[in-house]
């Protein structure tokens, strides 16, 4: 029954990636969107991020006692170091990650 789960949630992760999302992201409609070009992140960048380059971080947080655990808390954009070093940013909600906002113009 674990490994149904596993592949599972395997297969439901790659087909969520590319909308720059994880199952658990999806659950809570967030979306990680690259922090210059505002659009979100594809499978090959999310696997990166949440696959590779997560790992790393993990030293750092033992390092110091845990103290990383909780810097999106005290940082200005709710970033952890995978985030940071990515050059990514959670958003709340898909449309968010479609781009800046467009000025409208007014027809008054």
């Amino acid at each position: 029954m674990i490994c149904t789960l596993g592949i599972g949630w395997l297969l439901w992760a790659l087909n969520t990636a590319g909308n720059g999302q994880t199952p658990a992201k999806k659950l809570l409609s967030l979306t990680v969107v690259d922090e210059r070009m505002h659009k979100p992140l594809g499978t090959g960048r999310m696997f990166w991020m949440r696959g590779i380059l997560a790992v790393i971080p993990i030293f750092a947080i033992l390092l110091t006692l845990g103290i990383l655990w909780f810097m999106p808390f005290w940082d200005s954009r709710n970033q952890n170091l995978v985030d940071k070093w990515s050059s990514a940013v959670v958003l709340k909600d898909a449309t968010e990650a479609e781009g800046p906002p467009a000025e409208r113009a007014s027809f008054d």
